[in-house]
């Protein structure tokens, strides 16, 4: 006859946990590839497109977004599609350039409206009619200039030009790149470069008429 062992002698059974590790997902890389002379020639021969439709969604369909902000960001994005274009494909470079700029203004305007719905601060209301009442404030406005130091200077002039403006301003006179070098990097010719800088410099004098000379 088979005996049976005792299993209520018998050690616990030893529980291992087992720890999943998950690999990292990489980051993705831009597909856009650096302008070459051809890329380059579709971009000048395609600015007056970018810049219809920059005026376009600023008349009719974002009057609530800065012109300046919608021809930066019209212009990224055919610089953008340029880089981008496979002619493989079949498809015309305006038709695809259309799709790109249309893709960048779309994003631009909904990150505007987004930061413009912050809550404003409350101000206090009056005890005898129940007004808003906010005490007014006599103190002598600040120099924007005078007295401020460079990092504060950068960052009042950041405030008032678009970002890629900003960056060709101060590739140019912080960090001392020459206009080939900035073209190159951006991917556009230095001729665009240059438009764009004295643009940039003519809203820095208006906004800080003290603003020293380059």
């Amino acid at each position: 006859m088979r005996s049976t062992a005792d299993t209520s002698r018998r050690p616990p059974a030893l529980v291992t946990t087992r720890r999943v590790v998950r690999p990292v997902r990489p980051k993705p890389v831009s597909r856009a590839r650096p302008l070459d002379s051809l890329g380059q020639a579709r971009v000048e021969a395609f600015t007056s497109l970018a810049y219809r439709l920059a005026w376009y969604y600023a008349r009719q369909r974002a009057r609530d977004v800065p012109p300046d902000e919608l021809i930066a960001e019209a212009l990224f994005g055919l610089t953008y599609a340029a880089g981008m274009f496979d002619e493989s494909r079949r498809v015309p470079f305006a038709a695809y350039a259309t799709m790109a700029i249309r893709h960048r203004l779309g994003q631009l305007i909904r990150t505007w409206r987004r930061a413009k719905r912050a809550v404003p601060y409350p101000v206090g209301s009056n005890p005898d009619d129940g007004s808003p009442w906010e005490a007014a404030d006599h103190r002598p406005k600040p120099d924007l200039v005078a007295g401020a130091s460079a990092r504060d200077q950068c960052e009042r002039v950041r405030r008032v030009l678009p970002a890629r403006w900003y960056t060709v301003l101060r590739l140019r006179h912080a960090e001392g790149w020459t206009f080939q070098e900035i073209g190159d990097h951006f991917g556009v010719s230095r001729q665009f470069i240059r438009q764009v800088l004295d643009k940039a410099t003519d809203r820095v004098r208006r906004h800080f008429p003290d603003w020293p000379s380059p």
